[in-house]
């Protein structure tokens, strides 16, 4: 059984793309311009003062989406140096084969998917039946699937692809009717000094032994939110799926909450912008949805989105 599994781990591994269907009731680097912001004809004007009520109507009734995991890690695709890595997800590769930062960006160099086309993506998820699409902007690697002012290593400066596939994917679900939502990672980010980390000890400590909780106080402060704050400003996300392992204080918590709704108050936002456990209280603080457990499916109704 074993060799079985491992089988099935090198080939899961060695998908470029996964897809993920999600139910909403379980559920400094550089300087360069900023992106065009796009035609936002068809998306309802942001006005103050909504309510969750307000806000959580449309994923009520939409309850069914796509969730695509994508970056660069679909480059090695589970395998480095010839080593399968056999446990875990292959956007954990970088952590888990502790591979250092300066060594992994050098894949950016080889991510050139010239058969991507957005279009053709979002008409799969309405055929489906899908209302919504959801796209890794940013996962841990630190590695921006958009156009940033904030750092070079993004999609568009460090890679021959040279596009904007948020901007064309989100561009593409408006076209189609289908709303369009980011996932961030707004605590891991292993490119970038962040401190020896707390019980999770998930940050990158290969790289940076002597960083400590002043880096990811920096990080916070003058990359995490002002890039949470480009991709609400140029993308007009209608929902963030935030992924966190609790570094963040509640002040921090607090402040990238209403910056989300000073820009975009009609977005959603999920549970994880605080903790990445099932909220200890309910209604949760500053979200509209629940996130469980990664590949949990709940017991009961939690009586909450």
């Amino acid at each position: 059984m074993s060799g079985i599994r491992n089988k099935n781990q090198s080939l899961a591994g060695r998908f470029a793309l996964a897809a993920l269907l999600l139910a909403p009731l379980i559920r400094l680097d550089g300087a360069e311009d900023k992106p065009r912001r796009t035609s936002l004809a068809d998306v309802p004007t942001s006005e103050a003062g909504l309510t969750r009520e307000q806000r959580i109507r449309w994923w009520r009734e939409a309850r069914f989406g796509m969730f695509i995991h994508w970056g660069l890690y679909s480059v090695p695709a589970g395998v480095w140096k010839d080593k399968v890595h056999a446990t875990g997800y292959s956007e954990w590769l970088m952590f888990g084969e502790k591979i250092p930062a300066k060594e992994y960006e050098r894949l950016a160099a080889r991510f050139n998917p010239v058969k991507f086309n957005a279009k053709a993506w979002a008409a799969i998820a309405k055929k489906a039946g899908m209302k919504y699409v959801v796209l890794t902007t940013k996962h841990h690697d630190g590695f921006s699937m958009f156009k940033s002012r904030l750092t070079p290593y993004n999609i568009g400066d460090a890679t021959p692809f040279k596009r904007d596939v948020t901007r064309e994917l989100s561009d593409a679900c408006r076209a189609s009717g289908l709303r369009f939502g980011c996932y961030y990672s707004i605590d891991r980010d292993w490119y970038r000094p962040q401190g020896p980390g707390n019980n999770y000890r998930q940050n990158n400590v290969w790289d940076y032994p002597e960083s400590t909780k002043a880096d990811f106080d920096r990080y916070f402060a003058a990359f995490a939110k002002p890039q949470v704050e480009e991709l609400l400003a140029n993308y007009r996300p209608d929902l963030l799926w935030f992924d966190e392992i609790d570094m963040k204080s509640d002040a921090q918590v607090e402040d990238l909450y209403q910056a989300i709704r000073k820009l975009r108050p009609e977005c959603i936002v999920n549970s994880r912008i605080q903790d990445c456990r099932f909220p200890a209280q309910i209604p949760p603080p500053h979200c509209d949805y629940i996130t469980s457990g990664d590949n949990e499916i709940l017991d009961k109704a939690p009586g909450f989105e």
